[in-house]
């Protein structure tokens, strides 16, 4: 499995201490981004260091871009998730001691912990605050134009990742560069992170919560949105991106919001969108047809025992039959974390019961459905096109797709398929890259539909 991109794979090490949102003090950083390893350094140990945020604890202590974070505090790290896991109780003040592997040696690097500063911007208010769940709390982050009044609001619902959306050390990132766009037009953008997910906290952790857990954090963020004193009630609606496209329709159902957009997402079951991964995505990268083929039959048989019979992978993993699956890592399975893809096995088993056809058709609601041409995440057009025709079949002219040419799941301008792969391997596709091209086109067509579908004054 070289190829397959499953989400926008770029993750941002910083986190924060929760707490009421007028005293909350900032959890430590780290302050580097992590990205998958270049092909042409394949096989080194560690988690490799893409970028290194000036002013942040990884700045001080020495780390550079181009490194491989080898240990934290002692501990043997391996891989992304397990950085994030080490650095997750830092507090701002403490000691930070990091092994970094650097042309071929190792490197002890130690320093004074930094604290995490907030995102600010000159084109809105920015407000952190915090919602309370499950014993704890859930960090929101909403961007407000600067005249105080009641706005038409967006909740933006994020995609699959553990990853943070407090963006305070990516100021240009597609993701800002939407919501100061949708400010700009005069709505209120809200966002809130997931379960001891950045400042956030309580009893579970984003990696062990299943998918029901993270919808009813969803839930009840949404029924707190609407007290919030500077919400348009009759003006909410949600955007989802990438796999929060499958959350907004499942939220909007319950809550029937103005209307739903979303981006880069599917309409069919996850077991029938995941056989069809290994064999489409596979085929933006130049594999060849019957290695395609092989995976592809491969995938079959262990994709149904995890997500239709509900299994642990941990029970059928030395199973003979699975054995290519298991070689060629369909599943992304570590065994250690009880993980697939990064994500508690139950969280996928809980997203397979999901109907989303029938959430489309009780929501009821205004829909968007966006989806960029070279989106290799969201396979093809197919999902938003039928999202809209689900939507315009049980509510007449509710429904539009909007196709958003050369267009990538990270909402950048890319070059066509072929050259757009070759730029996913060899590290051209990267932060800066996601910047400097972003399409201001998912702002026009957004905005443009959320202003038809605001309800009359009064």
């Amino acid at each position: 499995m070289k190829h397959i991109f499953f989400v926008f794979i770029m993750t941002c090490l910083l986190t924060t201490q929760t707490a009421d949102a007028e005293t909350l003090a900032r959890r430590g950083s780290l302050g580097v981004r992590l990205s998958p390893t270049p092909e042409e350094m394949a096989g080194a140990d560690g988690a490799y260091v893409s970028e290194v945020i000036a002013g942040t604890t990884g700045e001080e202590i020495g780390i550079m871009a181009g490194d491989f974070i080898v240990r934290v505090d002692d501990e043997p790290m391996a891989t992304t998730q397990e950085v994030v896991a080490a650095v997750s109780d830092w507090r701002a003040g403490d000691t930070a001691r990091v092994v970094v592997m650097r042309d071929g040696r190792e490197l002890a690097l130690a320093g004074e912990i930094a604290p995490r500063p907030q995102e600010r911007s000159d084109e809105c208010r920015i407000e952190y605050g915090s919602v309370p769940f499950d014993g704890g709390h859930l960090r929101t982050i909403t961007y407000l134009p600067h005249d105080e009044g009641v706005y038409p609001t967006v909740y933006m619902i994020q995609g699959y990742t553990c990853g943070s959306i407090d963006l305070y050390y990516w100021p240009n990132s597609p993701q800002r560069q939407l919501s100061l766009g949708l400010v700009r037009a005069g709505y209120a953008v809200f966002h809130v992170e997931k379960p001891f997910v950045g400042d956030s906290d309580g009893p579970a952790d984003c990696y062990d919560i299943d998918y029901d857990y993270e919808m009813k954090a969803f839930d009840e963020v949404y029924v707190a949105l609407k007290e919030y004193d500077w919400v348009d009630r009759e003006n909410i609606f949600l955007f989802g991106h990438s796999l929060g496209g499958i959350a907004a329709p499942i939220l909007g159902a319950e809550h029937h919001p103005r209307g739903i957009a979303v981006y880069g997402t599917v309409a069919k079951s996850w077991y029938e969108y995941l056989v069809d991964l290994y064999r489409v995505q596979e085929s933006y990268f130049g594999t060849d047809y019957e290695t395609i083929e092989t995976q592809a039959r491969a995938s079959i048989g262990v994709l149904y025992e995890f997500l239709i019979n509900k299994r642990n992978p941990a029970d059928f993993a030395d199973d003979p039959r699975f054995a290519k699956a298991f070689e060629e890592d369909i599943l992304g399975w570590d065994a250690a974390n009880e993980t697939v893809l990064d994500r508690h096995y139950t969280f996928w088993q809980g997203l397979q019961d999901r109907d989303l056809t029938r959430a489309w058709k009780e929501a009821g609601c205004a829909t968007l459905a966006m989806h960029g041409e070279c989106d290799v995440q969201a396979l093809n057009s197919e999902g938003a096109e039928t999202i809209a025709d689900i939507v315009n079949q049980y509510h007449p002219g509710k429904g539009r797709f909007v196709l958003l040419e050369g267009t990538d799941h990270g909402f950048a301008k890319v070059p066509p398929m072929r050259e757009y792969a070759t730029m996913r391997r060899d590290g051209r596709y990267n932060g800066r890259y996601l910047s400097e091209n972003f399409n201001p086109q998912v702002v026009t067509e957004l905005v443009r539909w959320l202003n038809e579908n605001l309800s009359e004054p009064g």
